[in-house]
């Protein structure tokens, strides 16, 4: 269908209104493929960081600094347990600036349109860089072997994978550095008020500028969302494996909910309604996060040759994937 509801005229993204359906096409599917460039290449540098950033790695590459991290027991101690997750983060967080620019390139014709579709790509390449990144990391190849082989044994390739010591402590120090570092210190702002700090001091020349400059910040859901569905598909996946990391999942979710309530009262300004277009396609993600956290059930049970478990969970896959398409159809 060519014909879609009109959005409001503060939320018209006018230059891209004079493309053709050809030409929306086109810049689609030219977006389809730098999202698979990026994708690809983007592994290389999240694996190499986050590998090359372990104590061991340190060790082995430059034993003087391993020395003196040595000499301090609390900074030894975070090295290894948080340094990963940070540079994984770090870089991550560069992406919702591309990955924006990419959907203005394919011709989203309201800003709210530009959020969704942000909040799927930006989502999209968040679960694979961060669930996926020990199994490309270690045992990707096997996986590819597996699936053409044998698909069957997948389920339990992907859980021997998770279950993995690195791979457990990494994703509990994620979560905590998320719960207790990254969420709390959104409240001082630092993306807004350090660019508007550098404007001020050179770019700043008329009284618009400094009425523009001082505007309050606008929330864009599309790079906010992804965050906290991941969070949520990452506690969920560990919730067994690792039952801590449910402790520091609500704990994250409390202090989110803290944060953002205060930043949507008093600092985020919204021009324009996106009538909650952003809530489907976040329930979407969370069905996939479940079916995901099935499917590794179902690769646990077999290890553990719990074989009635392990065939129960095939109709409960297939239940959890029918509701949410039921669910998202009707609502």
């Amino acid at each position: 269908c060519l014909t879609t509801p009109a959005p409001e005229p503060r939320d018209i993204v006018w230059s891209n209104m004079t493309y053709s359906p050809g030409e929306l096409k086109f810049r689609e599917f030219f977006v389809m493929g730098l999202m698979a460039l990026l994708l690809l290449f983007w592994l290389v540098p999240v694996s190499a960081l986050s590998a090359l950033l372990s104590y061991e790695e340190i060790k082995k590459v430059m034993p003087w600094l391993a020395e003196l991290i040595d000499k301090n027991e609390l900074i030894r101690s975070l090295v290894q347990t948080f340094l990963p997750s940070l540079a994984v983060i770090t870089l991550n967080a560069t992406l919702p600036f591309l990955l924006e620019a990419f959907c203005y390139i394919e011709g989203q014709r309201a800003r709210s349109w530009v959020e969704n579709s942000l909040l799927k790509k930006y989502f999209l390449f968040l679960l694979i860089n961060v669930v996926f990144i020990f199994l490309l990391a270690s045992t990707y190849w096997n996986l590819l072997r597996d699936l053409a082989n044998s698909p069957a044994t997948v389920p339990q390739k992907l859980a021997i994978a998770l279950q993995r010591g690195s791979a457990k402590h990494f994703f509990l120090n994620y979560v905590v550095l998320q719960a207790f570092g990254i969420m709390p210190l959104q409240l001082l702002n630092l993306g807004v008020v350090l660019p508007k700090m550098f404007y001020r001091m050179f770019l700043i020349r008329t009284p618009r500028d400094f009425a523009e400059l001082n505007a309050p910040p606008m929330v864009n859901y599309g790079a906010v969302y992804p965050q906290a569905i991941l969070v949520f598909v990452v506690t969920l996946l560990y919730s067994v494996i690792q039952p801590l990391i449910l402790v520091f999942g609500a704990i994250y979710f409390g202090v989110a909910y803290v944060v953002y309530k205060y930043k949507l009262l008093f600092v985020f300004y919204k021009p324009y309604e996106s009538r909650g277009q952003a809530w489907p396609i976040t329930f979407n993600r969370c069905i996939w996060g479940i079916v995901l956290f099935q499917i590794l059930m179902t690769g646990i049970f077999g290890l553990k040759k719990k074989l009635i478990f392990t065939f129960l969970m095939a109709p409960l896959i297939a239940f959890t994937i029918y509701w949410g398409w039921t669910t998202d159809r009707d609502f």
